[in-house]
């Protein structure tokens, strides 16, 4: 089905183009006659594809910017090869120039943008069965809606690329890779099914009201990452490091879902808040030799429910350099199918808060109502590794609280 382009600069062109040929009472032609396309044409002008094209190398070559290809519902097939539309590098930077309503498949790359290009709208495209979906360097306020990126191991990969969209796309297979300086990604409204999106060495990046079937979200060294109101299905998020991360209301489930703060490479400062954790392993897990790279954590006002060994699970030799509270979280119903699970300290991780600190180590527990847990409702030993905060809660939990006093 053809999709109307909604792209205000897109817009004005067209309108500009329909007012000087109306007074001519002539139809609206697009700049090359829809048969006349063949594979490999460079693009410097509006074309509308009027059929299907059969490439064994590359598909169609933009050589200029301020244009539309509309692929007019049909497909550039490729033979494994080449580029389905390649953004030449002698005509760099290409601004506005867009790909809207069709499909690509069969390519070494989908659509292969040159570096520094800008402004450039891919939208209903569906990209399948290539190698890279979408690939690009340097690129500005380039925008991917509707449509489809699946089958290949790459679904869009740009390194150091500022103001990248990603709105309603279904994705499949491939990972999203904003890396290497890349920042104010917005990914948004899409669909994600055995995939993944890796951010490394990416900032002020946010990734929101989007749902995650078997698709990891990774940050590495990455700052000022918001994961906002996603749906994640044995989905984990695995965060190493980065300043000013923000995880919240989001709602996570799957036995290998959850959040996992792995061995760290950097400095962690993270705020996990107002999320749900149902059916997860661990809803929260903390496990490094040493928690000194965490310069300030907060877990708080989240719901634990029903997850396999613990909600929260925290675990190092050394405590943090900074805060780290953990509060106002309500915990219920975890650790009834831990696995065996143990901690360093061979006790078993079946409780709604599970701690396995040195003495001394500063994190706080605080205000955490836990409920009907498989063993402890808080287990936080040896008896001074971390702060009470009070207020601490435990109902109908078997082994009540350690480590902490619950009222």
């Amino acid at each position: 089905m053809l999709r109307p382009i909604h792209k205000s600069s897109t817009v004005r062109r067209i309108a500009a183009v329909a007012a000087g040929l109306a007074a001519a009472a002539g139809p609206i032609t697009p700049a090359y006659a829809s048969g006349a396309i063949q594979c490999g044409d460079v693009i410097t002008a509006d074309v509308t594809l009027g059929a299907d094209l059969f490439c064994s190398g590359d598909g169609l070559i933009v050589g200029a910017g301020d244009l539309i290809i509309d692929l007019h519902g049909h497909t550039i097939h490729g033979s494994g090869t080449g580029f389905g539309i390649r953004y030449a590098d002698a005509s760099a930077p290409h601004v506005d120039a867009d790909v809207v309503n069709g499909t690509i498949t069969g390519f070494t790359v989908g659509i292969g943008l040159a570096e520094g290009d800008t402004d450039v709208l891919i939208k209903y495209v569906r990209l399948i069965g290539n190698g890279s979906g979408i690939t690009g360097s340097l690129l500005n306020g380039v925008e991917v809606r509707g449509g489809e990126i699946r089958g290949g191991p790459v679904a869009m990969a740009a390194d150091a690329s500022t103001g990248v969209v990603i709105a309603s796309v279904r994705i499949a297979d491939g990972v999203v890779s904003p890396f290497n300086g890349s920042q104010s990604w917005v990914i948004k409204g899409c669909v994600f099914a055995n995939a993944s999106i890796d951010f490394a060495e990416a900032n002020n990046s946010i990734v929101r009201n989007s749902r995650f079937t078997g698709t990891p979200i990774v940050v590495f060294q990455s700052n000022r990452i918001t994961l906002l109101d996603n749906d994640l299905v044995d989905s984990p998020v695995r965060y190493s490091s980065g300043f000013g991360g923000v995880i919240r209301g989001n709602r996570l489930s799957g036995s290998v879902g959850g959040v996992n703060f792995d061995q760290s490479s950097g400095t962690t400062t993270v705020q996990v808040e107002r999320n749900t954790f149902r059916g997860t392993r661990i809803g929260v897990q903390v496990v490094r030799d040493a928690l000194v790279e965490i310069e300030d954590m907060t877990v708080s006002y989240n719901v634990f429910d029903g997850n396999l060994a613990a909600g929260v699970f925290v675990q190092a030799l050394a405590g943090p350099s900074g805060p780290f509270t953990i509060h106002d979280n309500k915990v219920t119903r975890n650790g009834f199918a831990s696995g065996g699970l143990t901690d360093r300290n061979g006790r078993p991780v079946n409780d709604g808060l599970h701690t396995a600190l040195p003495v001394g180590s500063g994190v706080v527990v605080a205000r955490n109502d836990t409920a009907a847990n498989a063993d402890f409702g808080i287990e936080a030993l040896p008896v001074g590794s971390v702060v009470d905060g009070g207020g601490n809660r435990s109902t109908a939990n078997p082994s009540g609280c350690a480590g902490v006093v619950c009222i």
